[in-house]
């Protein structure tokens, strides 16, 4: 998909997760997330061996005053070394206009759950730092779109 020029960045920052549920055999998981923005993804590193795993990576989205849904989904999988890696759970975070139009850092907890089942269940949470900037005022070697190419986005 294709749009004109930006009318603003996200910059995101997930800095960890809390109370994740047990994985694995020994009592722990080996958890990473997949951050997505419209048709863009970013997976972060594996932290192994923990249930309040921390990370500090920094991403910049450019946002479109035409995208319909300014949506950030975040999924936490809990990585297996043999077979498919292990959904633990995800959080849908919705920036309206009103959102949009702060141009301050603001910093949540949000609730993990689990997406998949009828009865959706608290997965732990996850800390998420968000900072909109005016394209200006961003650093273009962070930020992630169609020209990015990264091995975040582009695993090699």
């Amino acid at each position: 998909m294709s749009y004109g020029q930006p009318t603003l960045y996200v910059t995101v920052t997930i800095t960890g997760a809390d109370d994740l549920p047990n994985m694995d055999l020994f009592g722990t998981a080996d958890p990473y997330y997949i951050l997505k923005y419209n048709s863009k993804e970013y997976k972060s590193d594996i932290r192994k061996n923990t249930l309040s795993p921390r990370w500090e990576h920094i991403i910049s989205f450019p946002m479109y005053d035409d995208t319909p849904d300014h949506k950030l989904n975040i999924k936490l999988w809990d990585w297996d070394k043999i077979g498919k890696d292990d959904y633990i759970g995800e959080v849908d975070i919705h920036l309206p206009p009103e959102y949009l139009a702060r141009k301050d850092m603001i910093t949540s907890s949000y609730i993990l759950t689990d997406a998949h089942s009828k009865k959706p269940r608290t997965r732990g949470r996850v800390h998420v730092t968000l900072l909109m900037k005016d394209p200006s005022a961003v650093n273009l070697s962070t930020v992630h779109n169609e020209t990015c190419s990264c091995e975040h986005c582009h695993p090699r």
